[in-house]
This record gives C-alpha cells, structure tokens and sequence, in this order.
C-alpha cells in the first residue's frame, strides 16, 4: 500500500471509530438528562442538551457498560445500549415540535472541525519516504490500544495483554475510558480496530472536556457564559505554564556545560508535570474522562435536583469515574469530604452532607465489583501511595543532571515550591492573586464555586505532599486537574478586567504568551519525529500478523527491549512478556515477570537450538515469533531460524509461525 493509501485507510477507520462513539455515549447521556431534569436539560437550548448529553455519557455510560458485561457479556451490553437509543430516539421524536435553535454558527463549525482534525494529526502515523513519521506518545497510545483489544477479545474483566506465563492474567488498571472503545471496535465489524477507536475516544474525551466547561460555566457564571468570556476561557485550555524558559535555561546549561538533561521527548518532562490540556486529553483521555465523570456527579450534587434522581446521576457518575481514573476519583473523594466536614460544621446536613454521601455509600456499591477486581488482580507489594514533597526535578536531580552529590531533602523542596509552581502554572499563578483581590472588594463566592474551591485546595494538597508509587506519579500529576479548572474560571475575568496597572498587564499578557508558544511548541515536538524505514516494516509486519492469525493466537518478540509498541498498534494479539516497560506496567510483580521475561528473551539468541525452542513455544502456548536484524536468531546458521523459511518477511522483521518448526530439519537438536 502507497503512503497516501496508508494514511487515507487510517483516517476512513478513525472517522468511523469518531462517528460510532456518540451512540454508546449521547443517548444515555440524554436520558438521564430527561430523567434528571439536572441543570435545566428540559428547558435548555439544544446546544445545552447535546452539551449534558455528553458529560452525563461520559458520566454514566462506563459503569453500566462495565456492570452489565461482567454479568452478561456484550450480548447484555448491545441490549442495553440499543434499548437507550431506541428511548433515545422515541424522546427526539417527541420534541421535533419544538424550535431545535442553532446548535453551531458557521464558523464555530470550521473551527470545531479544524481543531479535530489538528488533534487527530497529532496521532496519525504519516508515511514519509521510504519511512514511517509516528510520535512521542507512541507509548502511550500503544498500551491503550492493547488494552481495547484485551477487552474485545477476552471480556471483562479482560487478561492483561503484555503477561502471559502460560495462562490469563487479570488486568489490573482502570479500563472504563477503553471498555466503551472496545464497544466502538467491536460495533465497527472489523472496519475500525482498537488504534482507531483508541484514536476517536480520544477526540471524544477532548469534546467531552469542552463540553463540561461548558455546562459549569453557565452554571457558575451567567456573566462569565457571555460569548467573549467564555471564549477566553476556551482559550485559556491552550495555555500552558513557562515550560518554555526552563527548557530554554536548561537548554543553555547543556550548551554551555554539557551537563543536563537536554530536551525531552514532551516538553512537560523537564520536571514533576502540571500537564497542558491539549497535552493531557492527548495523552492521557481516560483521565479527562475520569474527570468529567466526576464533574458531571458534581453537578448534579449541586445542580438542585430534589429526591433521589439526584442520588443516583451523582453515584453512577462517581461509580464510572473510578473505573476511567482511579487517581481523580480519589481527589474527589477527598475533596467532597472536606466540603461534607465543613457543612456538618455549619450545621447543613440536609442540603449539603447528606446527598454527598448517600452518592458516596451508591457509587462504592456501584463500583464494589470492579474493585474486588483490582484486588484480585492486584500483585505488587507495598503501599500505592507515599507522602513525600513534590519535587523540583533541578533541584532533586542535580546527581543525574549535573553530576553534583547532594541531597535535596523536604525544607528544600518546600523553598522551591514557589518557583516550581510558579514556573508550571505560569500566567495562571500570577492571575489567581488578583483574582481573589477582585473577588473580595467585588463579589462573595456562590456556595457552588466555594466546593469546587475545596476540591481544587484538596487537589494541591495531595498533589503537593503526597505521591504515586507503582509506575509514576499519576496522582500528583491528575489530581491538579481540579485546580487546573478552577484557574481557567478564576483567570477568565482576570483577563478581561486587567485594570490600570501597566506592570500587570504587562506581566500576564507576558505568561500568556510564553504560555501559548509553549502548548505550540509541545504539539510540534509531539508531532515531529524523524521517519523511520524500520518503524514502517514493523507496522506492516504485525499488521500482517493481525490479518492472517486467528484473534486467540499468542505471538512474541524479543522482550529485551526498551518497549516495542507496534506489536500492540498493530498485531491486536496475546504475548507472553511485552519488553522491559510494558511487561510490568499492569501490576505485575517483577519477581513473577523475570523468569518469563529471560525465557522469552532466551528464544531470540544465537545458538538456542530448535528443540529448546519447541519446549518453550509449547508450553507457553505460543504460536507466532517475530525476528528483527538486532536479534541473534535473526541469521544464526546454527539456530532454529536456519532452513526454517518465515511467513512474512521485510528488512526490519520475520515472522514464523511455531507450527512449522516441526518441519525444521534441525529440529531434534
């Protein structure tokens, strides 16, 4: 297939993938809306209905597909959905009396299908050459694919796809987000594949992202809901912090000593990350949906609802969240907490304490079976979580960066603070101090915005004294998602009443700039990566394995890798240890994963003979081997790969099938 062939297959399967989401999403969410009435669905325009549709999809959809497959399988779950869109479309028909209104001006329309389309080349592989251009987020993008293809092809609760010593092991991660794209997957037929559902669910996290500041921002703010206000606040999801002058200090530090880290993959690298939104729904979406999951329980905790419609949107909400984002379910656990302690203080127990927690006791009932599952998938020792000062990556990693033996213990972390939030949060850091000045002299918070003021503070709390411990620090980077919320809504008015002061202006507009240059510069760096012929022939060599083997089949590569994420791109297949990143990525004890992994890597040196090869295919239950040039077995003339002719067969990789080592003259040896 030509390059131009390539990438146009792999637009026409996202655009599929793009289009199939909204039916697992929009018609419950419009449902529960209708149900609910919550936030004035019934009255609202249609731009506001599609808008809660969306955010309450998002909010209820992923734990009822996850409840109703674990109890009856996808059978229950086709039943389930198209029933709600059969409801679905009974209710339009119903309203098409009514005046629909305008849902998008023209030019909001180019500019929404700009931006998807922007967003959808920052996943593209784009052929160049003789090449294949992918991006940094590679990694990423391959483990959520593997795990839409786990879900399709083994269920819920579905078997890790990168560990596999000899029988399924049980996930251990929070899947939702990837449970309604391996719905999307399996609804296409085979015409959109788990990398181009993962690619839409990505553009549908983002929409999903706009779609609640959208529908919070009426609801905290009529003033601020006026078009140019909450334009800017659009805008501001596109500023960043000053990533940029760090990069560019630590740039010429390298220049000028050698020493130092350089420039990283992603911009956001340079220290413990306060990720930009473009960045975050790129490449973490099941995290952005986690958190519009429990924006949407949020909002129907204060959206006014009366009796237990309320109790109920809020618990399902709370419920899926868990499942999308164990780390931003946590900090809003903690979070409404503390606002349910300050209401018990004051003497509001009806109004404010009690729904908050009847939604709690309902969505831990809600999630109890998807946590047994994590504790039973669950391998690792040790606690999760460690209470430790964030870090100041210049400061902590002098050892590593400047070769300068020194320890920088919690009081110096905590002198950095300033510096260090103040670098990542940028034009927002310096807009929230007169934010609060104008807030006092001019308005008093509603009781809405001083609980998502709690939340926020219970994000920058653990976010800054307390950490992640199983692979990174997802909790210090997702639970400032809250905080990062509150900032857009805080620095919106900001911005728009800068005052007199020549000094601020100049400083914000400053921050704001650097802080727009700096998303710029990330989505380049995320998107120009040099072409690569090996990167093309693996794509085509596990894309033939994905046509040609049975979906059950079990294939393996050289796990001595680094990682190698076109296996899980491309092959939608089993394998027994992925490689040194993703072999353990999904709890799974290093102590049980080494013995298998050596095992493994041992198939692929020179000199292991065909009957070793054998023994092992066999007992592992392994039916495809792919060799690479920097493999020993690739042209070992005393190995098992001799006389033995592959399958399939480019510069960069060979594929065997294991049933024909019975046919390898050398076989016995």
């Amino acid at each position: 297939m030509s390059g131009f062939g390539l990438f146009a297959a792999d637009l026409a399967q996202a655009a599929l993938a793009f289009l199939i989401y909204p039916l697992f999403l929009l018609p419950v969410g419009w449902l529960a809306g209708e149900a609910s009435g919550l936030a004035g669905f019934r009255e609202g325009s249609l731009r506001l209905r599609l808008a809660l549709s969306l955010v309450l999809g998002v909010a209820v959809a992923p734990v009822l597909a996850y409840l109703v497959t674990r109890a009856a399988g996808f059978t229950g779950t086709w039943a389930l959905f198209a029933s709600a869109g059969a409801a679905f479309f009974i209710l339009l028909a119903r309203r098409r009396a009514r005046p629909a209104g305008t849902l998008l001006l023209p030019w909001q329309g180019l500019l929404l299908a700009l931006v998807l389309a922007a967003g959808y080349a920052m996943m593209a592989d784009v052929p160049l050459g003789d090449g294949l251009s992918v991006h940094s987020m590679t990694f990423d993008k391959g483990n959520h694919t593997a795990v839409i293809d786990a879900i399709a092809r083994t269920g819920v609760p579905p078997a890790n796809p990168y560990f596999h010593p000899g029988e399924p092991q049980a996930l251990f991660y929070y899947y939702f987000w990837f449970l309604v794209g391996a719905l999307v997957d399996l609804a296409g037929g085979g015409l959109v594949g788990p990398r181009a559902a993962n690619q839409a669910g990505t553009l549908w996290s983002g929409l999903a992202l706009v779609a609640m500041i959208l529908v919070w921002t009426r609801h905290l703010s009529r003033e601020l809901e006026r078009p140019p206000r909450y334009g800017l606040v659009l805008l501001l999801l596109l500023v960043t912090g000053l990533d940029l002058l760090a990069l560019a200090t630590l740039g010429v530090v390298r220049a000028k000593t050698g020493l130092g880290p350089g420039i990283p993959a992603n911009p956001e690298w340079w220290n413990e990350q306060v990720t930009a939104w473009p960045a975050a729904v790129l490449w973490v979406p099941h995290h952005v949906a986690g958190l519009v999951a429990c924006m949407g329980g949020f909002l129907a905790l204060r959206g006014g609802l009366q009796g237990s419609m309320r109790t109920a949107v809020a618990a399902l909400a709370f419920a899926s969240a868990a499942g999308l984002s164990v780390w931003v379910t946590l900090t809003a656990a903690l979070g409404t907490g503390a606002w349910v302690a300050f209401s018990l203080v004051r003497g509001r127990w009806r109004d404010e304490a009690l729904p908050a927690l009847l939604a709690g006791l309902g969505a831990l009932v809600l999630a109890a079976p998807f946590l047994f599952d994590l504790a039973t998938a669950q391998s690792l020792k040790g606690a999760p979580m460690a209470f430790e000062v964030r870090e100041f990556w210049p400061l902590t990693r002098m050892d590593e960066w400047f070769g300068i033996n020194r320890d920088c213990g919690g009081a110096c972390r905590l002198a950095a603070l300033p510096l260090n939030y103040a670098l990542e949060f940028g034009l927002f850091f310096f807009a929230v101090s007169l934010f609060w000045r104008r807030a006092r002299d001019e308005a008093r918070q509603s009781r809405d915005a001083a609980f998502l003021t709690t939340v926020a503070v219970t994000a920058l709390l653990l976010a800054t004294f307390v950490r992640s411990d199983i692979s990174a620090n997802d909790l210090g980077w997702r639970s400032l998602m809250f905080l990062q919320l509150m900032l857009l809504w805080w620095t919106a008015p900001v911005l728009a009443n800068l005052g007199s002061k020549r000094w601020g202006r100049l400083l914000l507009m400053t921050a704001l700039v650097i802080g727009l240059l700096g998303t710029a510069g990330d989505l380049l760096r995320l998107r120009l990566w040099p072409a690569e012929a090996a990167d093309l022939d693996l794509r085509q060599a596990y894309a033939w394995i994905d046509r040609n083997t049975p979906s059950d089949a079990i294939i393996q590569h050289n796990p001595d890798r680094h990682f190698e994420p076109f296996h899980a791109l491309h092959a939608h297949r089993q394998t027994v240890a992925a490689d040194r990143h993703y072999g353990t990525l999904f709890g799974v004890n290093p102590r049980a994963f080494g013995p298998v992994f050596l095992e493994m890597a041992l198939l692929f040196d020179a000199g292991t003979l065909p009957g070793r090869v054998r023994s092992t295919v066999e007992r592992f239950g392994i039916d495809v081997l792919v060799v690479g040039p920097e493999d020993g077995a690739w042209d070992d003339p005393g190995g098992w790969t001799a006389g033995l002719g592959p399958r399939f067969a480019n510069e960069h990789a060979r594929v065997y099938f294991t049933k024909d080592l019975e046919q390898n003259p050398a076989q016995g040896r």
